[in-house]
């Protein structure tokens, strides 16, 4: 993980003198576009907007559409942004529900669809080394809180719900995770190949079993992936068993996965944190 130096104001300043370059520069190349269409027009006699002017595009194309300056920027900005959260290791420590929050503030297009009516995304702010700063200190600040909740957000996971198809599994405790542990409707059958994958919408959840398990390992530095091990893993084992750094795995075609914990350590630390009486004191 790099949040040490981004700790530093230098390392932070460095950040923010590139992106406002990087600004200068998009918008230098505006003007001057905007100024060679102008002469071209001048030239051919059009007057500028009217039918049979010629526009220059300002960038490639994105959904078919040639981005304005404000747009390009922004595009910027959220990349900027990315890059801080990348260097702090956020994605690593924050639970699922925490991550999709950040994801939504970064992706570009939720700024575009903002102004038709999708639901309202908190802007992230100017790069400054103020707001840059303040990222930092309310990271490090949030660290326990962000962790904690990650912890328990897997250990709910793990877990069988009132009257869910996992409670049927002995393999899964109600305040106190085992050795083993069963996640229904979490695998499929591979559309290509046979073997199995992991089903849309379940991949967030391993990659945040297999971080919880990491910084409990105090595991630094953040994923080689945007997948996890395990999900890799499962894809690649065409027989639907294996074993990665944490866990010993196999699936069901009813979609279930069976796991093994490898480090009964970690899961004693989960237990310790989030189940019996601290589960029972969070859930009243």
């Amino acid at each position: 993980m790099h949040s040490t130096d981004l700790a530093n104001r230098s390392t932070i300043t460095e950040i923010v003198n590139a992106y406002r370059d990087a600004s200068d520069a998009i918008r230098e190349c505006h003007a001057r576009l905007t100024g060679a269409e102008d002469a071209l027009n001048a030239r051919l006699a059009y007057a500028k907007g009217t039918m049979g002017s010629i526009g220059l595009p300002r960038v490639a194309a994105r959904h078919g559409h040639h981005e304005d300056i404000e747009t390009q920027l922004l595009a910027l900005r959220l990349a900027i942004w990315s890059h801080i959260v990348d260097r702090l290791g956020i994605w690593r420590l924050c639970s699922t529900k925490r991550a999709e929050q950040l994801r939504r503030q970064l992706d570009h297009d939720m700024y575009r669809r903002r102004a038709h009516g999708a639901p309202d995304v908190e802007e992230l702010p100017e790069i400054t080394e103020e707001s840059v700063l303040g990222m930092v200190r309310g990271f490090a600040t949030s660290l326990d809180s962000i962790l904690d909740e990650s912890i328990r957000e897997v250990f709910d996971m793990l877990r069988p719900r009132e009257g869910s198809a996992a409670e049927r599994y002995k393999r899964n405790g109600k305040e106190i995770i085992g050795a083993h542990a069963t996640l229904t409707y979490t695998v499929e059958g591979a559309w290509i190949g046979g073997g199995f994958r992991v089903r849309y919408g379940s991949a967030a959840g391993l990659m945040a079993l297999e971080n919880c398990f990491r910084a409990l390992d105090g595991k630094g530095g953040a994923p080689a992936s945007h997948r996890s091990e395990l999900d890799m893993a499962i894809e690649a084992n065409p027989d639907g068993k294996g074993a990665t750094t944490y866990f010993r795995f196999r699936c069901y075609k009813n979609k279930s996965l069976h796991l093994t914990f490898l480090r009964p350590d970690l899961v004693s630390k989960l237990n310790a944190h989030a189940g019996g009486k601290n589960f029972r004191a969070h859930a009243a």
